[in-house]
């Protein structure tokens, strides 16, 4: 099995004089190589209260994904297939549909999130609604994810404006089913998680060309993609918050 060090930020980019809808977590277990996990999460909710559900959404994964992995002896090498991450987003789900159902202040609080672990040898990518996950090999961006929103669904007949409506999210329903993607890290992989408006305001061409910027940090990647998104939001006078999580694969 290769034996890789996994290089793991997030950053936030909110918008100027308002509490961020977007949140990011980011877990590493330490003396276990090759073991890491992070998310991002987009809330959407009246008055600014989208950062709850995007919270909300954070908190679960980290909870679930840690009662996984107590200790090093309950470590599982077997890959990420053990279902950690669509535990936390059912959890998620459940919990922001429940605030709803008791509380009139939390009904149409949602959240789009996607979350990744890697485990040696094998990653996993879950996610649910506009969040996204790229990865970056040899120089050719693919997307990992494909969008929950009506303007994937209705394809090329779509009007203009419909990518970002969100068909499928925690929160709405009682249940949410997520959308599951297996694979296998090679030396030299960079993985990008972020926001449906981080990658609409940088643009595909872009995230290739500033994540294959040889020898920077996963720190530094995410600096440079929120700043980026920040300042096309700043040219187009405003927009939404700006989120990435990145994940350098490197050579033990």
């Amino acid at each position: 099995m290769p034996d890789f060090v996994l290089d793991v930020a997030a950053a936030v980019s909110p918008r100027p004089g308002r509490a961020a809808d977007d949140a990011a977590w980011v877990h590493q277990t330490f003396g276990l190589a090759g073991e890491a996990a992070c998310a991002v999460a987009d809330g959407v909710g009246a008055g600014g209260a989208g950062h709850l559900a995007a919270a909300v959404a954070l908190a679960s994964l980290a909870e679930r994904f840690a009662s996984f992995l107590p200790t090093y002896d309950a470590y599982r090498p077997e890959g990420p297939g053990d279902e950690r991450l669509e535990a936390g987003f059912a959890l998620a789900n459940r919990r922001l549909f429940d605030r709803g159902e008791r509380d009139p202040r939390w009904r149409g609080l949602s959240a789009s999130a996607v979350a990744a672990r890697f485990a040696p040898g094998a990653w996993r990518v879950v996610h649910v609604g506009t969040c996204r996950a790229y990865l970056l090999r040899a120089g050719a961006l693919v997307r990992l994810t494909d969008d929950h929103s009506l303007g994937r669904e209705l394809g090329d007949d779509a009007p203009a404006g419909l990518d970002d409506v969100v068909t499928r999210a925690l929160g709405p329903n009682a249940t949410v089913r997520p959308s599951v993607r297996d694979g296998a890290p090679l030396a030299g992989d960079r993985y990008l998680l972020c926001s449906f408006a981080l990658a609409a305001l940088v643009g595909e061409g872009d995230l290739a060309r500033l994540l294959g910027r040889p020898g920077a940090t996963a720190r530094a990647l995410c600096g440079e993609l929120t700043a980026a998104a920040a300042s096309r939001r700043e040219a187009r006078g405003g927009g939404a918050d700006a989120t990435a999580a990145v994940v350098c694969v490197e050579s033990a």
